[in-house]
């Protein structure tokens, strides 16, 4: 994959590495580039560049034709956004419901408890 840089030179970053190989480099790029994410974050430079790597990360694939079990589908991640009697929002659960499946956050308890 080539990727231009936010200085303005185009590097080719190696498809073939690992995943944590492909993590490493993406940190060594933004902190590399920091400075310029920090002043420039609206240009559209800044924007491709970090767009650029996330897609780095994202469409990795370990071997060719490998199918990814804890990325879902399109059609099932079209499937959770549409509304489904059978689902439940976490947001719906009452405060003991929340705390049975260990759901916490602090709106959730009085100070008087």
């Amino acid at each position: 994959m080539i990727i231009e840089l936010p200085n303005g030179n185009r590097v080719e970053l190696d498809n073939d590495f690992t995943i944590d190989d492909k993590v490493r480099k993406v940190e060594e790029l933004v902190l590399e580039f920091e400075d310029y994410i920090c002043e420039g974050w609206e240009t559209t430079r800044i924007k491709f560049f970090l767009n650029g790597l996330s897609n780095y990360l994202c469409w990795h694939k370990e071997e060719k034709y490998s199918h990814d079990k804890d990325i879902l589908s399109k059609t099932k991640d079209l499937r959770m956004k549409k509304y489904d009697s059978k689902n439940i929002l976490f947001s719906s659960l009452n405060k003991d419901e929340k705390q049975s499946i260990g759901i916490y956050t602090d709106n959730d308890y009085d100070e008087s408890e």
